[in-house]
């Protein structure tokens, strides 16, 4: 699948609560164009046939698109209570967000995430840190499923390390990852006390990563022999990880580092695929 134009504007308001507490509203605006051939997935034709404004390209074979528009109600509420941005290392910060498409747009969705972190107290210099997210969305009305632009993607420095980025989760059929409806991760760390010269510039810890991507419904999915496979919830399909982490605040950004080994990794078979382990990992990013 290929989005050919994509056209986004919104507005949102903030409106703070307490020094800790604030709420966001607001509206956005979405329109995009998707065209598949027979070089796309199973599924990505499928989504592109049955939603929106389907269309097949004059003189082209075998092309088709679709153009997606819909009009977003946003809602947002956040708490922070962290001792500082910048390696934090006591408070907790929690954060919700809904988008929802109102109905009469071409697609009708919607999206929820909640991300939850906290900073522990240990003796001494020791901290723990307790980092969680739970996202899921959902069609209704006509729509079949989840927009391919909503999904969600899991692996990778944000949520199970020594598992490729973004390549957890549903296989489409060409062998690459679709994404899901449904995240769930959780990355659990020791902090370990850092040497007070460069402890405000780098952080180590050792780490237990456990989550998934999954799917539940509006798309078929199959295995190598061509049955029938799901992708619904289920705890035993959770990934596991451990490991050790480094995050160092250079003149460019914040630089992360990690070692992990995957504790669950599935081998391939001759019906299903193998995952994507990369046991080294680094990101460029911030510490907020």
């Amino acid at each position: 699948m290929r989005i050919s134009s994509t056209l986004t504007w919104g507005i949102t308001w903030g409106y703070p609560i307490s020094e800790v507490q604030g709420l966001r509203f607001g509206f956005a605006y979405q329109q995009a164009q998707l065209l598949t051939s027979q070089f796309s997935s199973d599924q990505a034709r499928e989504w592109v046939q049955n939603n929106g404004e389907s269309f097949a390209v004059p003189g082209a074979s075998g092309v088709f698109g679709t153009d997606v528009s819909s009009l977003e109600l946003v809602l947002g509420w956040s708490y922070d209570s962290r001792n500082r941005v910048l390696f934090p290392d006591l408070g907790s910060r929690i954060f919700a967000n809904l988008q929802a498409a109102i109905p009469g747009s071409d697609t009708e969705y919607f999206v929820a995430s909640f991300n939850f972190e906290r900073f522990i107290r240990l003796p001494g210099s020791w901290r723990f840190r307790i980092n969680s997210d739970i996202n899921f969305g959902d069609a209704y009305g006509d729509t079949t499923a989840l927009p391919p632009f909503r999904n969600f993607y899991g692996g990778g420095p944000n949520s199970v390390r020594g598992f490729k980025e973004s390549y957890l989760g549903p296989i489409d059929s060409l062998q690459n990852p679709h994404g899901g409806n449904l995240l769930v991760a959780s990355q659990f760390e020791l902090i370990l006390p850092t040497p007070e010269k460069i402890a405000g510039s780098t952080r180590m810890s050792l780490f237990y990563d456990i989550g998934n991507v999954f799917h539940t419904g509006g798309i078929a999915f199959f295995d190598k022999l061509g049955d029938p496979i799901d992708y619904d919830f289920d705890y035993d399909r959770l990934k596991h990880s451990v490991g050790f982490a480094v995050e160092w605040l250079a003149p460019l950004g914040l630089l992360r580092f990690s070692y992990a080994t995957p504790l669950n990794a599935d081998n391939a078979t001759d019906r299903f695929y193998a995952d994507e382990v990369e046991r080294f990992q680094f990101s460029i990013g911030n510490a907020f």
